[in-house]
């Protein structure tokens, strides 16, 4: 038994705390450790002050003895202090033994937390208003009226580039951001021939759906960032191929051929055509649908999923069986139809509309299409990518090429320049061999945030009708100049 009388720095709970018992800390004997350094601690807990208990073991004797520490204290700086119970010994090496207030490596902790939340706004007139115009959900004139008893009532209507705006504030700007990134993303240098030479092939919302289940809220482990990774590659032609290799160290890999046919340089296209990587091809289209059909059955068990009739079962599983027959087009040349498209994480708008029609259901829809494009990436990343990476990794070691070889930077003056993309100078400016212009950063972001502007206009000047995007714009090649095509309007999907 140990008492101990403390004095509370409250003066108003003072009589009420001017002596605090403490009690006898319980301890259950149990087998005593090997290590006779071994501590161990308990605690508890009496009105508002922590007790620290420390159980020691005596060699020879073989009996326990208890010492502990009250925290009841707080420094200037209003920092807890524990302070050690006089006539306590103190023979633990985790003691701070500096000064006679100890502080030493508790095992276990028990903490109460309180929350107390704060109203930043309360009082602010314009704060209190621009809470109530975020949090509110009406598709209805935003305006913005602060009262003042004191001061002249203040009433804000919300242009944009000289137009009202007609609709709900909040969803007004994410719609505006969400235009730009898409906007500025389609003239990326990585998909710019995509929206040239395939414009209407692609369904962008798989694409998305399929980064978002990636990702999810947020990259919170490595499993999910490599994923992450992965597919970020695919769809900006990262893939470290090795002409990229060569750009970044041309020094190293010279003029290296691809090493499964050793004949071509190694770009993704090549790893579409190479004829050594036809049989693989087809082992990716085979597996996916292996894979998708037991996909399907298995949404279909999901009575609260999807709902399908007999006819309607059987034309998904042949939309299935039959996404890689080969058709007339360009597709004629690939090894599997669309292969170019699902290589970069985008899917046939065709095959979307075909399967939407069958389902009768946007999110069905959607989920199957994006589990179906994942199932493809990762077999192509398991039947041809790792087998590559493989026989590269082979041909680095014995040209003595190493991983600090690669992360070493070598001075400007000593890097050789390798450009696998040929380009031609006309009046200061870069085209590639098509005549399409090669954008710079800040002519993307003009040209991007020009058809922002077009899009958010024609979106106001409609009200609160649903418009859609037919295509962000293209660049079409005529007489070795670009030439900017307009933004094509109608009616589907919210905005």
């Amino acid at each position: 038994m140990c008492k101990t009388n403390v004095e509370s720095s409250n003066s108003e709970s003072r009589d009420r705390e001017t002596s605090i018992n403490i009690q006898a800390i319980k301890v259950t004997k149990e087998i005593p450790s090997t290590d006779g350094r071994k501590k161990e601690f308990v605690y508890t807990q009496q009105d508002y002050m922590l007790i620290i208990g420390q159980i020691n073991k005596k060699n020879q004797s073989g009996r326990y003895s208890i010492q502990h520490w009250v925290i009841n204290e707080r420094d200037d700086n209003g920092v807890i202090v524990i302070q050690r119970c006089n006539g306590c010994t103190l023979n633990d090496k985790r003691v701070n033994k500096e000064s006679q207030r100890c502080y030493f490596n508790r095992d276990r902790k028990h903490l109460e937390l309180k929350l107390i939340k704060v109203k930043g706004h309360s009082g602010v007139k314009g704060n209190e208003e621009a809470d109530r115009v975020a949090k509110s959900d009406k598709e209805k004139l935003t305006c913005i009226i602060i009262n003042d008893l004191q001061q002249k009532d203040l009433k804000y209507d919300l242009y944009w580039d000289g137009k009202r705006v007609d609709r709900h504030i909040r969803k007004f700007i994410d719609n505006l951001c969400e235009s730009a990134l898409e906007a500025a993303w389609s003239f990326n240098r990585a998909h710019r021939t995509i929206f040239q030479d395939t414009t209407h092939t692609i369904e962008e919302k798989v694409t998305w759906a399929l980064f978002k289940k990636n990702t999810g809220f947020n990259c919170t482990s490595s499993s999910v960032n490599n994923r992450f990774i992965k597919h970020l590659k695919l769809t900006n032609n990262l893939l470290p191929t090795l002409e990229i290799m060569k750009e970044r160290r041309y020094d190293l890999y010279g003029d290296v051929k691809c090493r499964m046919c050793l004949e071509e340089n190694e770009d993704d296209d090549h790893i579409i055509y190479c004829q050594q990587l036809r049989d693989k091809w087809l082992m990716v289209a085979n597996n996916t649908r292996h894979e998708c059909d037991q996909m399907l059955k298995d949404l279909l068990s999901q009575e609260n999923y999807l709902q399908l009739n007999q006819q309607d079962i059987q034309q998904v599983m042949s939309w299935n069986r039959n996404f890689f027959v080969h058709i007339t087009g360009p597709n004629q040349e690939l090894p599997i139809p669309f292969i170019h498209l699902m290589l970069r994480n985008f899917f046939p708008k065709g095959k979307y509309r075909k399967l939407k029609s069958i389902v009768k259901s946007e999110k069905a829809t959607l989920t199957i299409t994006t589990l179906f494009l994942e199932i493809f990436i990762n077999e192509f990343y398991r039947i041809i990518w790792q087998p590559r990476c493989n026989l590269v990794t082979e041909w680095e070691r014995t040209k003595g090429i190493k991983k600090q070889d690669l992360r070493k930077k070598i001075p400007a003056h000593q890097r050789i320049a390798y450009e696998r993309t040929p380009t031609q100078q006309i009046e200061g400016d870069t085209y590639d061999l098509k005549g399409r212009k090669i954008l710079k950063k800040n002519e993307q972001w003009s040209i991007s945030l020009e058809k922002t502007r077009q899009y958010i206009n024609q979106c106001i000047r409609e009200g609160n009708r649903v418009i859609w995007k037919e295509d962000i714009g293209e660049f079409l090649s005529g007489d070795g100049r670009t030439q900017e095509q307009s933004i094509g309007w109608g009616t589907g999907s919210e905005f």
